[in-house]
């Protein structure tokens, strides 16, 4: 009984940590949860879920993407949850954790909640130029970001999306909507010419600095497009 409490405990503090002001990504946590069963000691994997207001981008299953906010969360015995979403048009969706690609954080209030969600909205039908544009980010910029990244003295040569706004423009995303710009923006053509996207859990969580040559070969394609070359003249004459 003392142990069922202590988890119980624990799983709350990891809660609160994990949804504290200021996440914006979508983290895979497990908690785990004890129970008896025909005598023995099992044990159930219980997934960290988004707490219900949760501003989130999310698969339809259809290949869809849209943007909504968590209505509710439903547990299922296997330890996973699933998630009922409401998008900008009130409809509907039953979603599977794995279905969430992004997560902006739950907002504090219903006029930040509003302006959340109009800023995750505008960033989810930018381009990939118009994202640049939204993150300040020039050409030179974003190769001596790639640079850094690829010359980490970890020797993972990773980045966030939060980490890569505080890259380039030394401090944290000014808000969920700059986040998700970043996030958008480094896996999108123009960010994956140099980067490439790490998935945990079946969720792009962090971006890889590819190899120089990997880079030369990816920049050279990407401007060979005539569409590419038009709105993305600067990147391409570096």
């Amino acid at each position: 009984m003392k142990m069922a409490k202590s988890l119980r405990i624990f799983a709350l503090l990891v809660a609160c940590e994990a949804f504290a002001p200021g996440t914006y990504y979508h983290t895979r946590r497990f908690t785990r949860t004890l129970g008896k069963k025909e005598g023995d000691e099992a044990e159930t994997l219980q997934a960290q879920t988004l707490p219900v207001g949760s501003i989130v981008e999310f698969d339809d299953g259809k290949g869809r993407f849209h943007i909504g906010k968590v209505k509710s969360v439903e547990h299922k015995s296997n330890g996973k949850a699933r998630y009922a979403i409401q998008d900008a048009e009130e409809h509907l969706f039953n979603v599977a954790d794995k279905q969430v690609r992004f997560s902006a954080g739950c907002p504090a209030s219903p006029k930040d909640e509003a302006a959340v969600f109009k800023d995750i909205m505008a960033a989810s039908q930018a381009s990939p130029a118009e994202l640049r544009a939204k993150l300040d980010l020039d050409a030179e910029v974003l190769e001596l970001a790639w640079e850094e990244v690829a010359a980490s003295e970890d020797g993972l040569s990773t980045v966030t999306a939060k980490d890569f706004v505080e890259l380039v423009h030394s401090r944290p995303p000014k808000s969920a909507g700059e986040a998700y710009c970043a996030w958008r923006f480094l896996k999108e053509e123009l960010g994956s010419v140099f980067f490439k996207a790490i998935k945990e859990g079946g969720k792009i969580t962090s971006f890889k600095a590819k190899a120089e040559k990997a880079v030369n070969d990816a920049k050279q394609a990407f401007c060979s497009a005539p569409q590419n070359l038009k709105e993305e003249p600067e990147f391409c004459f570096v």
